[in-house]
């Protein structure tokens, strides 16, 4: 499955492809545009994948910013900066 995801009424900046790489049981990951200051300004993947799962995105910067759950810690890691210029981006 291919979803994909834009920022509405921006310009584009950068699309990529997510893919969820990491052999390990699926895991809940939050990818979003970037706020001009600090943080994310808009919420555009809230869901859980397994590996081998693909997601094309679209943001209107040059990179994006994720963060997996952690169910040890049972909170999100921290925010990770990631180029998205038409490569892809691993989780």
């Amino acid at each position: 499955m291919v979803l994909l995801l834009g920022v509405p009424d921006t310009a584009i900046a950068g699309c990529c492809t997510l893919k969820k790489l990491e052999i390990e049981d699926p895991a809940r990951v939050r990818v979003c545009a970037p706020a001009a200051t600090n943080g994310c300004a808009e919420e555009l993947i809230d869901e859980t994948l397994s590996p081998g799962d693909i997601r094309e995105i679209c943001v209107d910067t040059d990179y994006l910013l994720y963060q997996e759950f952690d169910l040890e810690e049972n909170a999100f890691s921290p925010l990770t900066n990631a180029t998205c210029d038409g490569g892809i981006v691993e989780l």
